[in-house]
Formats: structure tokens, sequence, C-alpha cells
């Protein structure tokens, strides 16, 4: 089961009944996700969070060096993953932030840069190296 009040729509998740990952698109009494092959209403009960795997950071413009990942973004913010404790962190020169699940990598993203981590992107979703 997944805490409703940490998710945003286009956070990604894992839809347990099927094992597949999806896409919130709507919380309110019921969830809406959507994912490869459309969209459906399921409980909080049915969703989990995805572990952020290693490798995740290589799928959003990062590069690896030695033991972090990097990014610049147009704007020259620069972003930074680093691993402490075996605890990822996104971080910047305003924050440091924990991002342990694909989602809350995306919401410290999104509140780093104002920008989307994945905008649209439902077709690679059963694809992805995701733990």
């Amino acid at each position: 089961m997944i805490d409703l009040s940490t998710i945003r729509p286009g956070n990604w998740l894992c839809y347990t009944p099927k094992r597949k990952y999806c896409a919130l698109v709507s919380k309110g009494e019921s969830v809406v996700v959507k994912g490869v092959l459309g969209e459906w209403t399921c409980s909080a009960l049915e969703l989990r969070s995805i572990r952020l795997s290693r490798n995740g950071p290589s799928l959003c413009d990062f590069q690896k060096m030695e033991a972090d990942w990097f990014r610049t973004m147009p704007s020259g913010l620069k972003l930074k993953i680093s691993y402490l404790k075996r605890e990822p962190f996104l971080i910047s020169d305003k924050a440091a932030i924990s991002i342990y699940f694909v989602h809350d990598f995306q919401n410290a993203f999104f509140d780093l840069t104002g920008e989307e981590l994945f905008p649209d992107a439902f077709e690679p979703l059963n694809t992805l190296p995701w733990k």
C-alpha cells in the first residue's frame, strides 16, 4: 500500500495485482492510474512504491562519475545523486532530498527544477530497470 499523501499525478508506481508499472493520473475516493494498456481505477492498497535502482538515473540524462551521478540543467542548476549509507539523495546547492523511491526522485526533481522528470512517458514503463 502506498501513502497517497506522498504521491502526485505523473508519479510512477507498481500495480501489484499484475506487477506492472503505472503512473498516477488522479487520486481521491478512488485512484486512477495509467499504464501501457490504458487507464484503470484501483485502490491505494493495490499500489506500491518502486525502489530507485543504482542505474535508474542513467535514464534521466544523469552521467555517472565514480560513485555519484551528475546532471546540469539548461538553467545552469547542477544536480548530483549521492549514496549516503546506501540511501540515495538528490543534491543541489538548494537542498539534499532523500530519493529512495522513483516517486521521491520525481518529486524532488520537480521541487528543485520546476520540471517533470518523466513527462508523458508511459510506453517504456514496463521495460525499465527499477527494482
